[in-house]
């Protein structure tokens, strides 16, 4: 669009310079023409004697007047094609000034943009450095608690838990219960079942009225029955087992000896009953 308006107004532009040069060109001939006359004169006044001037008629150049009439008709045209010119020289000059404001305007916000970010990073590194700090002193810190932690830990040493982990057997002191409940006969239950050792197999003793019920730790079966008689003397460990057979073995000896000093006795007895009756005879 701007280059038609252009190319058109340079098309009118070298229009009028050609018509105002033909202008100028006929207003020059006809300048000549009118002065040519009064030269004549003045030689021929020079050389002949001063006569009575005679009235002359003044032709007008027809070519003159064509230009004059070209000219005044073409001015409105040609004012025209000015104030468009300036118009449209006025509103690319508006348009340039706008473009540079809105360059100025980005211009601005860019810089303000670019100051943002310096603030901003400004910003960020003090964050940083600040982080930075607190983890050091966090970390001092933590050194500081552990090497308290192992200057006490070496002042009183941590006792070791010897005592072995209790061990775990199918059956539960409530399953226990249950399963002498089951074997009880109407007797009652005043106590809770207690894990023992019974000849060597790990048992739940569990306490009624009238006596204790032996529950397998690991089966469930009834071990032993003592509601109707007293249970038998156990023991925990190999060494009750062993001190209670040298005990029972022990009994066992003297009871011996009694029935053998019993039995000596005896035959004493017979002998002097039998020497008594052979006295007699």
């Amino acid at each position: 669009m701007n280059r038609l308006a252009f190319f058109i107004s340079a098309v009118l532009t070298s229009f009028i310079l050609v018509i105002a040069g033909a202008l100028v060109g006929a207003m020059n001939n006809n300048e000549q023409a009118a002065a040519q006359p009064t030269v004549v004169q003045d030689v021929a006044a020079a050389d002949m004697p001063v006569q009575q001037p005679q009235p002359m008629d003044v032709t007008v150049d027809p070519n003159a007047q064509a230009a004059a009439t070209i000219e005044q008709s073409l001015m409105p045209a040609v004012e025209t094609i000015i104030q468009q010119r300036e118009a449209q020289y006025r509103q690319l000059l508006d348009e340039a000034n706008r473009q540079l404001q809105a360059a100025y305007a980005k211009q601005q916000e860019l810089a303000n943009i670019a100051q943002q970010a310096q603030a901003a990073q400004a910003q960020a590194e003090q964050m940083a450095q600040q982080m930075a700090e607190q983890l050091a002193a966090v970390q001092a810190a933590q050194a500081q608690a552990q090497a308290q932690t192992a200057n006490a830990a070496m002042s009183h040493p941590a006792t070791t838990n010897t005592q072995p982990p209790a061990p775990q057997f199918a059956v539960t002191p409530a399953q226990a219960a249950g399963i002498a409940q089951s074997v009880a006969n109407g007797a009652a239950l005043v106590g809770q079942p207690e894990l023992v050792l019974f000849e060597g197999t790990p048992a739940y003793e569990v306490p009624f009225d009238r006596g204790m019920v032996y529950v397998d730790a690991n089966t469930g079966a009834i071990l032993y029955n003592g509601l109707a008689t007293p249970p038998p003397t156990h023991r925990d460990d190999d060494d009750e087992h062993e001190e209670h057979d040298e005990h029972d073995e022990h009994d066992e000896h003297d009871d011996d000896h009694e029935k053998k000093e019993k039995h000596d006795d005896h035959d004493d007895d017979h002998d002097d009953d039998h020497g008594d009756d052979h006295d007699d005879d």
